[in-house]
């Protein structure tokens, strides 16, 4: 009999008399990047048929994750992003105000990997929850205020990824 010992793991670790890094279960991952939203205002926001300007800010978003293999190709993954500084400037009416705040967004992910050698090509698609971890500023021409923020916002979130191997682990990119 033949086997195709790239996608057969029991094989390949006999064979090869290793535990793999990529036969592992568990994974865990630290992310270093920024976030930007895709905001686009759609409603008269002020009731006099003006309809604002929303302009994302960038945002410094770090993570943490930690994946769970459940076949060679379908992962469950958790992850912990803190978004520092994001907000949006909205505009309209000779006037803007800035508002800015800090969060914690914690999605649930399922990741299929499409193609896993050389490269590592996946989608992902999950739901998150995003914590509030400061106040939020608002900054018009008038001055500045701030207030806290105690709610939560659920939402949904999708995308793709790129791995390369590096080491003993893999080097991702993502977009999302």
């Amino acid at each position: 009999k033949s086997y195709d010992l790239e996608y057969n793991t029991f094989l390949r670790n006999i064979i090869n008399n290793t535990d793999a890094i990529g036969n592992q279960k568990l994974s865990l991952g630290v992310r270093f990047g920024a976030s930007k939203g895709l905001n686009k205002a759609h409603v008269d926001m002020i009731g006099e048929g003006i309809t604002a300007k929303e302009e994302s800010l960038t945002a410094l978003a770090p993570a943490v994750s930690i994946g769970y293999r459940i076949t060679e190709s379908l992962t469950a993954q958790a992850e912990a992003i803190f978004s520092r500084n994001g907000g949006m400037i909205v505009s309209g009416m000779g006037s803007s105000i800035k508002v800015t705040f800090s969060s914690m967004e914690i999605p649930l992910l399922i990741k299929l990997s499409i193609i896993r050698n050389p490269i590592e090509l996946a989608v992902f698609a999950g739901g998150y929850i995003s914590l509030p971890t400061s106040q939020v500023n608002v900054e018009n021409p008038f001055g500045a205020a701030s207030l806290n923020a105690s709610g939560h916002v659920f939402g949904y979130v999708a995308g793709f990824d790129v791995g390369l191997p590096i080491g003993p682990g893999r080097l991702f990119a993502d977009a999302r």
